[in-house]
């Protein structure tokens, strides 16, 4: 059994959402997940989207969907996309 390390893109709807949406990360990350790593980067016109890392097992089943469920499911997050995933 290995772990998946996950990069998501999370687009606030406003400049505004970014530290609300911050806060509700956490909330979400289900118990078999790990968030490794949290940090903004300018998007555009003041916008910044919110990059996270998620550390989970790649045998344990809908981790990855409710992680996903749960980050569209937060205030004031438009859209996410996942940059990145590789088995470590």
């Amino acid at each position: 059994m290995g772990t998946v390390f996950t990069v998501y893109a999370i687009y606030p709807e406003s400049p505004e959402d970014v530290e609300k949406i911050k806060e509700k990360i956490r909330d979400v990350i289900p118990e078999q997940a790990e968030l490794a790593d949290m940090k903004e980067e300018p998007l555009a016109f003041g916008l910044k989207v919110i990059k996270i890392g998620v550390k989970c097992p790649d045998k344990v089943g809908g981790v990855v969907d409710k992680l996903e469920a749960g980050l569209k499911n937060i205030p004031g997050v438009q859209n996410i996309e996942v940059e990145a995933t590789t088995l470590l």
